[in-house]
């Protein structure tokens, strides 16, 4: 009579469960345990109810107290992975979702799900497993076949990826997470109107998701359809107002147009929800790159008054008085940055930095030294500790800017078909003078009175630039053979005969344009290579349009002039440590100057391009990166 009593509760709370009368639910099942504590069913439906009217917590109790009842209870550890998942324990949902396979290998509810959590744990070998074992026993399962495609992407395995995405779409012509990648792989490799098509259809079938409308401005602005581009990000925008990656591309595009309208939208949304520091966070930064640093000034004092505890509003003050020249009152924020938070990166890096600028390079080099020793290769550490040890004085500079190791400058060959290297510059130069759509330069670079391409270069497999990857691999190779190996040497350590490229772009300089002083944070080599150049260079007395090193980016109270400066030619190949202060020296011509730039990793002996390009696009952090809406 009992157990008829408990199948009747049990009855009826599955149907109010079902009518998402969760708390009656609940209060029903509480009766029953009540009396019987140890009603495995009952636990288990009990963390169902909670489970959808969003106390996780003690969902997770109760399918916790289920399986203490039954181990072996397949159902209940699927449940608690799910809850898992929402209360965002990847780690303890993939041993939930792998305990379901061990009890019921058939459950391919749970190896979908176990995939997704070891991806999110970046465990990415174990996912692609687990799918293809899954996609084995259960090949028309179209979830499956798009998130295969996502960890391929991961991976630059982009031939691989599209083909999922394409088994994925004949299943299930809707999935946007297939429609977007897709066309973010398209769009890397310049197939822009493919690109379009396909994340318009992605809009059709959900206009709402502002990631989709983010890489639709992307694929405009690549072929030149400002209005139509400007129209997207705007859009995305509005979907996600508060979204910092949003406003930042489209603000980078109407900064390159000349727009009135830039920065507008930081405006609009900071006047509507004053709280929104994050996104004004980002407008200060903005701010100082656009050198309208009376405003930086404003806001990052507004950040400091509005919300005083949050390190970062601080971080951002010391900027903007370093880059006034201010150097005490700089020191002064960036110090309360740091003890604010002493285990930030950022903030340490900042406060280094403004020591630099008020020349006590010890107390930076103090600081610089813990940072190196938690990331021993970040170009940006390695560059600030070479200028304190300059400003020190010592012979350790001279091992870090060893010019005549470590710098590389040669003339290439022409590639095979050109009987010069005129011929070929000259093709190249066509190809590139194509590329370079846009009207000024990306703000967030380092680049005054130009412009730069979007994209990776080498990512188009047909036409001059990629021969011009082939000329650079002979040389680059020849260089590295010769190069020493010394292991206390932050580039000689990792010298290991091999390189990948990491990004390949091209920038044109106009009339008294130049590069900032800047080093390459995506590298371990880096440099150009001289296309065309005004006839002004030949003036060495001038040395306008010529590459400077060793003077660095911030503003410092002593003088840290140039110590090396290379006057470059058409054909000439240059390569440096990417932690090297460069910049160029700006030049009166109305005639162009035109480079491709790379950056380069350590690899064994492979210079195959990989997605990750160095030059900044006009499509933001989401629209390239793979999505998992």
């Amino acid at each position: 009579m009992q157990a008829q009593n408990s199948n009747q509760v049990l009855n009826q709370a599955m149907a109010l469960i079902q009518q998402r009368r969760f708390d009656q639910a609940v209060s029903l099942l509480g009766q029953l345990l009540s009396k019987q504590p140890g009603h495995e069913q009952a636990q288990l439906l009990m963390g169902v109810a909670h489970h959808y009217r969003g106390d996780t917590q003690a969902s997770q109790l109760a399918f916790e107290h289920c399986l203490r009842i039954n181990p072996k209870n397949a159902d209940a550890w699927n449940n608690l992975g799910n809850t898992l998942v929402r209360r965002g324990d990847s780690e303890a949902a993939a041993h939930a979702f792998r305990r379901v396979l061990e009890l019921a290998s058939d459950r391919t509810d749970a190896a979908y799900n176990l995939a997704i959590e070891l991806r999110k744990l970046h465990r990415l070998d174990e996912a692609r497993i687990e799918l293809e074992k899954l996609l084995a026993v259960k090949p028309d399962h179209a979830a499956a076949w798009s998130t295969l495609g996502v960890i391929q992407q991961d991976a630059d395995e982009f031939d691989a990826a599209l083909a999922s995405y394409d088994r994925c779409l004949e299943l299930d012509g809707s999935s946007l997470i297939a429609l977007h990648n897709k066309s973010v792989i398209l769009r890397h490799r310049k197939k822009y109107s493919e690109a379009v098509e396909i994340s318009t259809r992605a809009i059709r079938l959900n206009p709402n998701v502002a990631n989709v409308h983010q890489n639709l401005g992307s694929c405009y602005a690549a072929q030149g359809e400002t209005e139509k581009a400007i129209a997207a990000y705007q859009r995305a925008v509005q979907l996600e107002p508060q979204s910092t990656s949003h406003h930042h591309w489209l603000n980078q595009l109407l900064w390159i147009e000349g727009r009135d309208d830039f920065l507008h939208s930081y405006y609009q949304v900071i006047k509507a929800s004053p709280d929104a520091h994050e996104l004004r966070r980002e407008l200060v930064y903005k701010l100082i790159l656009a050198e309208r640093l009376d405003e930086a000034l404003e806001h990052s004092n507004a950040l400091v008054g509005d919300d005083p505890s949050n390190p970062f509003n601080y971080k951002l003050l010391g900027g903007v008085l370093r880059k006034r020249r201010r150097f005490d009152e700089a020191l002064e924020a960036h110090r309360k940055a740091y003890w604010m938070n002493t285990d930030n990166a950022a903030c340490k890096e900042e406060l280094a930095t403004s020591y630099l600028a008020a020349a006590d390079a010890h107390a930076a080099l103090q600081l610089l030294e813990e940072l190196i020793l938690g990331q021993p290769l970040h170009q940006g550490y390695l560059a600030l500790k070479a200028t304190a040890l300059r400003i020190l004085g010592s012979e350790e500079y001279h091992d870090y800017y060893d010019y005549d190791r470590l710098l590389l400058c040669e003339v290439i060959e022409p590639p095979a078909g050109y009987s010069s290297l005129a011929d070929f510059n000259h093709d190249l130069r066509e190809q590139l003078l194509k590329l370079h759509i846009s009207k000024e330069h990306p703000l967030d670079q380092t680049l005054v009175n130009g412009t730069q391409t979007i994209d990776d270069l080498f990512m188009d497999p047909e036409g001059p630039a990629m021969l011009l990857q082939q000329c650079f691999d002979k040389v680059m190779y020849r260089f590295l053979e010769r190069l020493p190996m010394d292991p206390s040497h932050p580039t000689l350590a990792r010298n290991r005969r091999g390189f990948n490229c990491t990004g390949a772009w091209s920038v044109l300089l106009r009339q008294t344009g130049f590069h900032k002083n800047h080093y390459h944070s995506a590298g371990w080599y880096s440099g150009p290579y001289y296309v065309d150049l005004p006839k002004v260079v030949d003036d060495v007395d001038r040395q306008e349009g010529w590459i400077k090193f060793g003077e660095p980016s911030f503003e410092c109270v002593v003088a840290l002039p140039p110590d090396r400066i290379v006057k470059p030619e058409p054909g000439l190949m240059v390569r440096f440590p990417s932690y090297m202060w460069h910049g160029t020296i700006p030049f009166n011509s109305e005639e162009k100057r035109l480079v491709v730039s790379v950056d380069l990793d350590p690899g064994e002996g492979s210079s195959a391009p990989v997605e990750a390009a160095r030059a900044p696009e006009v499509g933001g952090p989401s629209s390239s990166g793979i999505a998992s809406f």
